[in-house]
């Protein structure tokens, strides 16, 4: 009993003691700039996105971030990059990109210098992709209201994984008619600890409920150990289990100096292929 009233004791003293907590919210003045890149050597690829982190209470839509000055350099080539839509910048020209390039970004926003820099990693040998039925699923028609059989489609492929060690890839598949709207529903993150140099052959690598005539783009993007490190990150957090003895929400890591931005600027080499739904 003692102890019992020991501890109520401290319990009382240390709520008596509080403190009200200023919590950074992260609203008004505070926003900070948020830059997405994955620069690799298709030309396709080769824009940023520039955008303002939301109110930590809010859900308001995307802001983005115009009028930024932002250049790109590989080696001793410096490009700088033309805004083409709102918080969209874009190569007036490609920019060749190899294996082991070094390339750094730096950006100009409202009187704030924020610069990161990478390193282009190769990608792996996408040998052949297909898809085939593997099982069916029901589910209510939209229109009808009837109980349909749909076919679930698997994405095979053969990858060759390029043999010695510290290679890390980004994968996506995803139909074409998003490629431009990627999120990590479509993405996943692996390194070759295990599988250095390893064949897979006919290896199913997703899964997905297709209409024939639909296209679904595989892609494989070589990534540095930096970057692999931040998807891996970004995706603990959004995925993550959160329990009791969880961490408390906080940003994950960036490559971007200072501390008025996030995000991360990436360059790899990509390999990819069609797969057209039949």
């Amino acid at each position: 009993m003692k102890n019992l009233l020991i501890f109520l004791a401290i319990i009382s003293l240390a709520f008596a003691c509080e403190e009200p907590a200023d919590l950074d919210l992260n609203n008004g003045d505070n926003l900070k700039l948020v830059v997405d890149g994955l620069i690799t050597d298709d030309p396709d690829d080769q824009y940023v996105i520039l955008s303002l982190s939301n109110n930590y209470l809010g859900a308001d839509a995307k802001e983005f971030a115009t009028g930024a000055e932002v250049s790109i350099t590989n080696g001793d080539l410096t490009y700088n990059l033309v805004e083409t839509d709102e918080g969209r910048y874009e190569f007036a020209e490609p920019m060749p990109l190899k294996d082991g390039d070094s390339v750094s970004i730096e950006i100009l926003y409202n009187d704030k210098v924020s610069q990161a820099s990478d390193v282009a990693n190769r990608s792996l040998e996408l040998l052949d992709a297909y898809a085939a039925i593997t099982s069916y699923i029901e589910e209510q028609d939209g229109e009808t209201g009837e109980i349909v059989e749909r076919p679930i489609y698997s994405i095979f492929t053969s990858i060759q994984e390029p043999a010695g060690p510290g290679d890390f890839f980004l994968f996506s598949i995803v139909p074409k008619q998003l490629t431009e709207e990627l999120t990590l529903d479509y993405m996943f993150s692996v390194n070759d600890e295990m599988v250095d140099g390893v064949l897979f052959e006919d290896f199913v690598i997703a899964d997905g409920t297709y209409a024939a005539g639909d296209t679904v783009v595989v892609e494989a993007y070589g990534l540095s150990k930096a970057a692999f490190n931040y998807i891996s990150s970004v995706d603990q957090a959004v995925y993550g289990q959160a329990g009791l003895f969880s961490p408390p929400p906080a940003n994950v890591g960036t490559n971007i100096s200072g501390d008025s931005a996030l995000g991360f600027f990436m360059v790899g080499i990509k390999t990819s292929m069609d797969v057209v739904i039949e």
